[in-house]
C-alpha cells in the first residue's frame, strides 16, 4: 500500500488542544520512508557571504524551475496538500475548532465550508477557499537572533501549517512558541508587542515535526532566538485563506 501524503491522515478532532488557541502538532506525522525520500530531495539553497543573518526565503514548489526539479513523491505531496481532499482533512481535524471560532464564517465568505469551492493559490480563481505550499528557509545565523518575533497571521488565513525538515543541524533554539494574550489584542498590523503575551509552549524544531493551528486575532506565535550556525532552516508551510478577512488589524501588513 502506497504511504498516505497526507500530514493529517492520522488525526482528529480530539487530537485539538484550546490552548492557548486550537491547534495540533505530531513527531513523525509521515511515514519514516516517505519523509526520508522528501528531506532528501528538498532543493535547499546555498546563501552566500553576503546573505543578511537569519533571514526568511520562501520559494514556491509549483513555479518553474522549482517545480521541473522535483521528484514525483514531492510533486505527489504538494498536489495533495493543495487539494480538495487535504481540504476535506482539514475541516474533519479542525472544523469544530472552525465552527466554534468563527460561527459566523459562511456568512462571511457565502458559503458553507463544506460546500465552498477549492483551489490553489496561485491559480488565480475567485474560490472561496484557497490553499498553497511553500518551501522556506531561514538563512545561516551570525549572530543570535529570532527569524520573527510574536505575531498573527494574516487576517484572510484560516488555518496555517508547518512540517519541519531540519538537516544536519544542531543549533540550540528556533522553536515555534505559542503565546497567550495578556489582555484584548492589540495588533500593530500583524505584529504583537512581546510584553503583551505570556509563554505557553515550544513546539520543537525537529525533524518529520507538524504544527498546524486556527488562525484568529489571538493566535499569537513567533520563532525563538536560534544560536550561531552555518546550517539552512527549513521547513514547508501549509496555508487555507478565505476570500474575506476574518478580523481586524490596525495596518494590513501581510504576514507569511
Amino acid at each position: 500500500m502506497t504511504p498516505s501524503p497526507d500530514v493529517l491522515a492520522s488525526l482528529g478532532p480530539e487530537d485539538v488542544r484550546d490552548d492557548p488557541f486550537p491547534h495540533v502538532t505530531l513527531a513523525n506525522c509521515l511515514p519514516a520512508q516517505l519523509y526520508s525520500v522528501l528531506s532528501k530531495a528538498l532543493p535547499t539553497p546555498r546563501f552566500g557571504p553576503d546573505t543578511p543573518s537569519n533571514m526568511l526565503s520562501l520559494a514556491s514548489p509549483f513555479e518553474p524551475p522549482l517545480a521541473g526539479r522535483l521528484n514525483p513523491q514531492w510533486q505527489t505531496f504538494l498536489d495533495h496538500h493543495v487539494s480538495d481532499a487535504f481540504f476535506a482533512s482539514v475541516l474533519r481535524v479542525m472544523g469544530p475548532s472552525i465552527s466554534k471560532i468563527y460561527p459566523d464564517l459562511a456568512q462571511k465568505i457565502g458559503s458553507s465550508l463544506e460546500d465552498a469551492t477549492v483551489s490553489w493559490r496561485g491559480a488565480g480563481q475567485e474560490t472561496d477557499v484557497q490553499l498553497d505550499a511553500q518551501f522556506a528557509f531561514n538563512s545561516p545565523v551570525r549572530a543570535m537572533s529570532s527569524v520573527r518575533g510574536p505575531h498573527v497571521d494574516k487576517p484572510r488565513r484560516l488555518v496555517s501549517g508547518l512540517l519541519y525538515m531540519p538537516q544536519s543541524d544542531d543549533a540550540a533554539g528556533g522553536e515555534l512558541m505559542l503565546y497567550r494574550l495578556k489582555g484584548k489584542p492589540k495588533l500593530r498590523g500583524v505584529m504583537v508587542d512581546p510584553d503583551d503575551v505570556a509563554e505557553v509552549s515550544r513546539i520543537p524544531y525537529e525533524a518529520n515535526r507538524l504544527i498546524l493551528f486556527l488562525n484568529g486575532p489571538t493566535s499569537v506565535h513567533g520563532v525563538l532566538p536560534r544560536q550561531v550556525t552555518d546550517s539552512v532552516r527549513r521547513y514547508v508551510n501549509l496555508f487555507v485563506d478565505v476570500r474575506t478577512p476574518l478580523f481586524q488589524t490596525a495596518a494590513d501588513a501581510g504576514a507569511a
